[in-house]
């Protein structure tokens, strides 16, 4: 990377309104309800955090001319995707005073879990583009390998940030690890 790229690169954070996150082992499923309390530590990376201060997720943005490259962290695969759905939100715009709609089922499948990531990725984006809702509240109810069931409530939004466009396989990556899950995704803008 030249200086002129790393000069180019910029964080965008900001946070969310505060909700609650839960999580509940369902005869062999793990459901995770994607409503964090977020706050901002030093370095501009928004984590979400756990109505008793335990960290759920986090996520950074770093801009490329016309993508995001989103960062994600979590302590498991499911939160992962849950985080995913709330940094989407983020980077769309902010969410108006109005309440959450109501509770919608979502299924996508693909070849891998870095083709689903994309896949649920893209599904947000198309419902948002469609419905004029950012999607930041999400039960994820099932995942494997291949296929992502989860529980999605919008809120319209009040002021747009950033038109994203789609999720890219370009570059994507997951990797596990003994603190948990992260990925790095390429959303074109």
């Amino acid at each position: 990377m030249t200086r002129d790229d790393s000069d180019r690169r910029q964080r965008a954070t900001s946070t969310l309104h505060p909700s609650r996150a839960r999580t509940r082992d369902d005869v062999g499923a793990r459901s995770v309800a994607a409503k964090p309390v977020a706050s901002t530590n030093p370095s501009g990376t928004r984590v979400a955090l756990d109505l008793d201060g335990s960290t759920m997720g986090t996520h950074a943005f770093q801009e490329h001319v016309g993508e995001v490259q989103l960062r994600i962290e979590a302590a498991s695969l499911e939160e992962l995707f849950a985080e995913a759905a709330r940094a989407l939100a983020e980077l769309i715009g902010t969410p108006s005073d109005e309440p959450s709609g109501p509770w919608r089922e979502v299924t996508v499948d693909a070849r891998d879990r870095e083709a689903l990531l994309v896949a649920w990725l893209d599904e947000l984006i198309a419902r948002t583009e469609i419905d004029g809702l950012r999607y930041a509240e999400v039960v994820v109810e099932g995942l494997t390998a291949h296929e992502l069931r989860a529980r999605i409530r919008g809120v319209p939004i009040a002021e747009s940030r950033t038109a994203v466009k789609a999720a890219t396989l370009h570059d994507i990556r997951i990797d596990s690890g003994p603190g948990g899950v992260s990925a790095t995704v390429v959303l074109d803008v």
